[in-house]
């Protein structure tokens, strides 16, 4: 990560953590439904009851994995079609100084004015 960071440019880091972030979470999601399930489930069943869980958690995973892809297809669509343009990030007026900079003041925002703005 430390090599990646330091050469790649911001906006490729970020693409790089968030999809990065994707895959963790997506392994996740596959870790709590299927293996941990299938391995405490699975020790207990033994003989002919064993394959037909086993075939239930495949074809659950094989679900699973489809509707990744499919979510994956989704978003890589979606970029293509936007011709790889990203919304513009417009910080809060409090956080901009009169340059259009951000301010330092960590507690900028935080100060009752009423019109939060």
């Amino acid at each position: 990560m430390v090599l990646l960071a330091r050469t790649l440019t911001r906006s490729e880091f970020g693409l790089f953590a968030l999809l990065y972030a994707g895959l963790l979470y997506a392994q996740g999601l596959q870790n709590a439904l299927i293996t941990q399930p299938h391995n405490v489930i699975g020790a207990t069943r033994a003989g002919a009851a064993y394959n037909p869980y086993t075939r239930t958690t495949a074809t659950t995973q094989l679900a699973l994995s489809v509707l990744l892809v499919i979510v994956g297809s989704l978003g890589w669509l979606a970029a293509h079609v936007s011709g790889g343009r990203r919304p513009r990030f417009s910080p809060p007026s409090c956080l901009r100084s009169r340059s259009g900079r951000f301010r330092s003041s960590p507690g900028a925002c935080c100060t009752p004015r009423g019109d939060y703005g």
